[in-house]
């Protein structure tokens, strides 16, 4: 790895980096100090832009996380070339670890292995792309399911539209998309599934509800397939370029085509400066109108809270959004570096990590039946193409965030309201064994969803604590533990949360803990 011997060079290679790029540092007084044996060790985050909210938190995170190193923060403006050249430089300067959300990452292979063949390590935000093409020369890659989020986007504005919008009205839909690179030509692939009858893939081929290939014969019906919205798409797609106000963008669609009411977008910017177009030339018939992106992140709960209230959050259209990265892209993209920076040399720190996706919704006080209205958020698994989601169902289980009674509350996880007269979803859980229940196993089958079975095995030991066995046919078996189990009274036991993951199945509450019902034969049922 070339270090900087002279101060002439150190400051040749600064401005190299800082041509093209916008670039911040931690701040710290003497970082850049060359030849001094105290010098901090350099880490670069290289970014597409800083005009988005997720970079800028992103730069936050990293920094925040690393006050010992010198964090050097550069952004590219989404040139690849610029890009480029800002891995090669924070190379030369000495960086040790280079965090790069990728612009287009089959451009930036050869840069990112050349890093890495000089012994820099790297965290890659974002997809690999063909990662046979970077040669596993890489520590560690967050990765996302961009079609499945694009899906979801879709899917809640099929909920949302088939709830409030005229079967008969003239109206049109339009997709604000993107094609900056292939992870965003899947998620916006993902948001226009919802105009196809059948599961399709990416690539727009058929697939069963796993997400393998099938043939014609075999399709299987998409749960997030919408007539009404279908039925209402002229064939409106507009770019939603990046570097543009999204103000305007939305400007020039109303221009284009009028009797656009339904935009489903590529990421949350076109909801909330988009919808502001809207609330301020629209003001008379803003229920007419709805705006479902991906993002969820800085101020789009705000955006959510003040499209179902009058009183609270900011007022807009933006209805509901589908979130990636677990909440907290940024929080998880500097953990993560941090744990390659200080991690063993030569662990494998998943040369893939999966991100957690979600839901985010707003229900008005007109749908929940009750007067009530409320942001809910419902988490998902990253993994199927698509599943089938009935919105209010779903919403019962979620964690409320605000609600028009007792304002926010990002804490507490309240129950949602009734909706619509539904039966509620949970009653007092049957009761089990008549008399105390004693240490020992419990199995229970459950079926899933997909035809496959898993096998749990519940452990109660005599010390209190229990171990609960997830055998999983399809991807095999995980043991999770818990501190604690208690004897309910009634034939049921509560288990404290559950350590070592968050298991697929829908029985555990959103703080992992949960009630199982325990029978004479020596089986169980999860009451919830």
């Amino acid at each position: 790895m070339k270090r900087c011997t002279t101060l002439v060079l150190a400051l040749l290679m600064m401005f190299a980096l800082f041509a093209g790029c916008k670039k911040e540092s931690s701040g710290e007084p003497g970082e850049n100090s060359s030849g001094s044996g105290d010098k901090k060790p350099l880490i670069g985050l290289s970014l597409p832009s800083e005009g988005q909210s997720i970079y800028v938190l992103t730069g936050e995170a990293v920094r925040g996380i690393f006050p010992d190193c010198d964090v050097q923060v550069a952004s590219c403006d989404d040139n690849v070339t610029t890009q480029i050249t800002q891995i090669n430089n924070f190379v030369l300067l000495g960086a040790k670890m280079i965090i790069v959300t990728p612009t287009e990452i089959e451009a930036l292979s050869d840069a990112i292995m050349a890093a890495y063949d000089a012994g820099v390590k790297i965290v890659i935000n974002g997809s690999a792309g063909d990662s046979s093409l970077l040669q596993n020369k890489f520590n560690t890659c967050t990765v996302s399911d961009e079609y499945l989020i694009g899906s979801y986007v879709g899917l809640v504005a099929k909920n949302w539209a088939e709830t409030h919008l005229d079967v008969n009205g003239d109206w049109e839909t339009v997709f604000m998309i993107s094609q900056l690179n292939d992870d965003t030509v899947a998620r916006s692939n993902g948001m226009q599934s919802v105009l196809n009858e059948y599961l399709t893939n990416k690539d727009g081929e058929y697939t069963d509800a796993m997400g393998n290939v099938v043939v014609d014969s075999a399709r299987v019906a998409n749960p997030g397939y919408s007539k009404l919205i279908a039925d209402h798409f002229k064939g409106a797609v507009i770019e939603q370029d990046m570097s543009q106000s999204n103000y305007t963008t939305v400007s020039n669609a109303i221009t284009s085509y009028p009797k656009a009411r339904l935009f489903i977008c590529y990421n949350s910017l076109a909801s909330t400066e988009g919808g502001q177009y809207i609330v301020d030339n629209y003001a008379n018939e803003l229920e007419n109108f709805g705006f479902f992106s991906a993002g969820v992140m800085g101020q789009e709960p705000d955006y959510l809270v003040g499209s179902v209230s009058d009183t609270d959050g900011t007022k807009s259209v933006f209805r509901a959004a589908c979130e990636f990265g677990g909440g907290d892209v940024a929080g998880a993209v500097a953990d993560l570096s941090y744990r390659v920076f200080y991690g063993e040399e030569g662990k494998d720190y998943a040369r893939e990590t999966p991100q957690g996706i979600g839901l985010w919704w707003g229900v008005d006080s007109g749908w929940s039946g009750d007067g009530t209205s409320y942001l809910a958020k419902k988490d998902i698994i990253n993994g199927v193409t698509i599943e089938t989601f009935d919105a209010v169902a779903e919403l019962k289980n979620a964690v409320i965030y605000w609600d028009s009674k007792n304002g926010f509350n990002e804490t507490a996880k309240l129950e949602a309201p009734s909706l619509g007269g539904l039966p509620p979803l949970d009653g007092p859980p049957p009761e089990g064994i008549d008399g105390p229940v004693t240490a020992g196993a419990y199995t229970y089958e459950e079926t899933t969803p997909f035809d496959f079975v898993v096998m749990w095995t519940l452990t109660l030991k005599d010390d209190g604590s229990y171990t609960l066995l997830e055998g999983n046919s399809q991807m095999g078996d995980t043991e999770y533990t818990g501190d604690s189990w208690t004897d309910n009274g009634n034939g049921s036991v509560g288990l404290s949360p559950l350590k070592g993951g968050k298991p697929m199945a829908e029985f555990f509450g959103s703080d992992l803990t949960s009630v199982w019902i325990i029978n004479g034969d020596g089986t169980t049922v999860p009451a919830g």
